[in-house]
């Protein structure tokens, strides 16, 4: 059994600079939420209605003629920008404006939303179905691309870690490589900001563990800590 305590103490060390690790970025997470939010998820909003305006800028320098030929293929343009680039929300708003901005700049009467032709008033709904079904379509190609990325990225850190298993010879060499293994896969991963323990917990550590910890973690740690209590350090 002693022959096992150093791996112990190495593995504990690897665990509580995780740990401590989680802790550090928990507490920046909490710090930079309200910037986070912003940049996520109102920064799109913004850009996408500023796509929509450049486009209706565009098309107010043009002819009055020219411009109502132009407007559905013009107003798509943002739409397809904004599903692609920050998703299905901000296309959605790109496309309830550019009709809006459609109606009020170029269909009679200018300057109001009131629509007299009813065939203006079909060319507008069927230009808004068009944009949500294009958007629908372009926003989910891009989080299946995202998905692809990510799984090509897991692949190729599997195969690195792989490789390092292969060219280990010593019990160090296995340590470092497991723990470069889960520092690099975990990095991308939250952790919990809660130090308590629940009822339901596997986990006998009270301290914040990765939502991925490796179960064998977990249901080693008691006999570890036992033969760490009952044997003397060497």
């Amino acid at each position: 059994m002693n022959s096992h305590l150093p791996i112990v103490r190495k593995f504990g060390k690897a665990s509580a600079i995780l740990v401590e690790s989680g802790n550090t970025r928990g507490q920046l997470d909490e710090e930079l939420a309200p910037q986070r939010f912003l940049r996520t998820e109102v920064l799109p909003l913004l850009l996408s209605l500023a796509c929509v305006g450049l486009v209706t800028a565009v098309l107010v320098f043009l002819d009055q003629h020219v411009a109502v030929n132009l407007v559905p293929i013009a107003y798509l343009i943002p739409v397809i920008i904004a599903a692609t680039q920050w998703g299905i929300w901000p296309a959605t708003l790109a496309s309830i404006v550019s009709m809006a901005s459609a109606d009020f700049f170029f269909f009679p009467p200018i300057f109001s939303f009131q629509v007299e032709d009813p065939q203006e008033v079909v060319d507008l709904l069927l230009f808004l179905v068009v944009a949500l079904v294009s958007s629908n379509l372009a926003s989910r190609l891009r989080r299946e691309t995202d998905m692809l990325r990510l799984r090509e990225k897991e692949i190729q850190n599997l195969y690195e870690f792989s490789r390092r298993l292969a060219a280990c010879f010593t019990v160090s060499d296995l340590i470092a490589a497991i723990q470069t293994y889960l520092s690099g896969t975990l990095a991308s991963r939250p952790f919990s900001s809660s130090p308590k323990r629940t009822a339901n917990s596997s986990c006998p550590i009270p301290v914040p563990c990765p939502d991925r910890c490796p179960r064998w973690c977990t249901t080693a740690s008691p006999h570890w800590s036992r033969a760490s209590r009952s044997r003397p350090a060497p």
